[in-house]
C-alpha cells in the first residue's frame, strides 16, 4: 500500500472546498481521511491499498475565495497481487509414469497485470543433454477474472531426461508461486537389438561341432529387462532354449548371454520394447545345430582278426542324428586283393546307412 499526505497552509482554510481530482489514472480514488490542523497547516491522508492505476491533484478555495492548485502527482501503480504461474503441456499422456515417446511443448502461463518479458524470471530446467528451446512471451486475452495473461512456449524437442520449474516477479516486485512442470523423460528412439556368437565355424550351412554362446545386445536409454522376450524358433521336435543369463549394463548398452552346450537344434527371436513404449525391430535368428557326437560305426557278419572258411559276408552300420551321407566314405580293402568297390548293397536305416557285402569267394589266399 501507499499513503499520500496532503498538506495545505492557509489561515482561512475551508475543508469543504478542497477537491481531489483524478489525473491520468484509471482507478477511482480512495476516500480522504479527516483533516487535522496545526496552526495554519491542515493535513489529510489518502491510503492506496487496492490494486489500481492512480494519479491526482488538489484544488483548494479559502473562505475569502482565493484558490490554489497543486501539481499533478503523476501516474503510479499500486500492485499488491502476486503473479500466478501455471504450466501446461500439449501432450500429457506418459507411459510408465514419466516416459514420453513424442516431443512435447510446455506453455508457461503468468496471470498478472504488471508483468512483461523484462521482469525477473527463472526458468529452472535440468537436462542430461540439450536444453529445450524457450520461445517469446506473448500477451493473451484476459482470463475470466479480467486479469491479463502472458504465455511463453518451451519446446522439449530432443530426447533426454528433464525437470522443469518456473517462477517470476512482476514489475512491483511481487513474487509468484513456483510453477512445477515435473520431471519426465522424452525417448523417441527405438531400441537396437544385435546378436553375436563366439563360435562361427559353421559346416554345411548350419552345423557346429562345438558349443557356442550367443550374446544379445540391446542399446536403449529406457531399457527394462521385463520388456524383453526371447522365444524359441525351433520347429516341432527341436530343442528348447537354454536359460538366459542375467542382464548387465554399461551405460545405454545392455547384454545377456545364452550358452548352447548340449547337442540339438536351436533358434530364437528377440523382441523388445522400452519404457517409453518404443518397439525395436525384432531380431530373427537362423536355425542351427550343435552336434559334438561322432558317428557310430558297427561292424557285423565277421569277427575282427578272424579266419573264415565258412560264410564271410561283412555288414557295416553307420549312424548319426546328422549323418552326412555324401561326406561318408566306406572303403573295403583286402590284404591280398586291394580295394574292393561296388560290391556292397547299401540301404537306409534309422539315422544312417547300412552296407551289406556278399559272401566272399572261398578262395584260399
Amino acid at each position: 500500500a501507499r499513503k499520500a499526505v496532503i498538506r495545505i497552509t492557509e489561515k482561512n482554510f475551508d475543508e469543504k472546498k478542497v477537491e481531489i481530482e483524478p489525473v491520468g489514472g484509471t482507478s477511482s480514488l480512495p476516500a480522504v481521511s479527516g483533516w487535522r490542523q496545526s496552526g495554519d497547516v491542515h493535513t489529510a491522508e489518502i491510503v492506496f491499498d487496492k490494486d489500481g492505476v492512480y494519479g491526482f491533484k488538489v484544488k483548494c478555495t479559502d473562505f475569502a475565495g482565493n484558490s490554489g492548485e497543486s501539481a499533478a502527482t503523476g501516474e503510479f501503480v499500486i500492485d499488491l497481487t502476486k503473479p500466478t504461474v501455471e504450466i501446461e503441456y500439449d501432450k500429457d499422456s506418459p507411459v510408465n509414469e514419466k516416459y514420453h515417446n513424442t516431443f512435447r511443448t510446455a506453455k508457461v502461463i503468468v496471470t498478472d497485470e504488471n508483468f512483461d518479458e523484462k521482469c525477473t524470471m527463472k526458468f529452472d530446467i535440468t537436462s542430461d543433454g540439450d536444453k529445450p528451446r524457450i520461445g517469446k512471451w506473448a500477451k493473451s486475452k484476459s482470463d475470466a477474472s479480467g486479469s491479463s495473461q502472458y504465455t511463453c512456449d518451451v519446446f522439449f524437442d530432443k530426447d533426454g531426461a528433464y525437470s522443469f520449474k518456473f517462477s517470476c516477479e512482476d514489475m512491483a516486485g511481487n513474487k509468484s508461486n513456483v510453477g512445477n512442470g515435473g520431471s519426465f523423460v522424452i525417448d523417441t528412439t527405438r531400441p537396437e537389438i544385435s546378436v553375436t556368437y563366439d563360435n562361427n565355424n559353421v559346416k554345411n550351412g548350419k552345423y557346429y561341432n562345438n558349443s557356442r554362446t550367443a550374446t544379445i545386445t540391446i542399446k536403449d536409454k529406457a531399457f527394462a529387462e521385463n520388456l524383453v522376450s526371447v522365444e524359441s524358433l525351433n520347429p516341432s521336435g527341436g530343442n528348447g532354449l537354454p536359460a538366459i543369463s542375467g542382464w548387465t549394463a554399461s551405460g545405454d548398452t545392455h547384454t545377456a548371454k545364452i550358452s548352447f552346450m548340449e547337442d540339438g537344434s536351436y533358434g530364437f527371436k528377440v523382441k523388445c520394447a522400452d519404457l517409453a513404449d518404443n518397439a525395436a525391430k525384432d531380431y530373427l535368428g537362423e536355425i542351427f545345430v550343435i552336434d559334438r557326437s561322432a558317428p557310430e560305426i558297427v561292424f557285423g557278419g565277421v569277427r575282427k582278426n578272424s579266419a573264415n572258411n565258412g560264410t564271410a559276408a561283412p555288414t557295416l552300420k553307420c549312424t548319426d542324428a546328422h549323418l552326412d551321407e555324401a561326406g561318408t566314405q566306406i572303403i573295403l580293402t583286402g590284404t591280398n586283393h586291394g580295394q574292393l568297390a561296388g560290391i556292397a548293397q547299401k540301404s537306409a536305416i534309422k539315422d544312417g546307412i547300412q552296407m551289406v557285402y556278399p559272401d566272399f569267394e572261398h578262395t584260399q589266399d
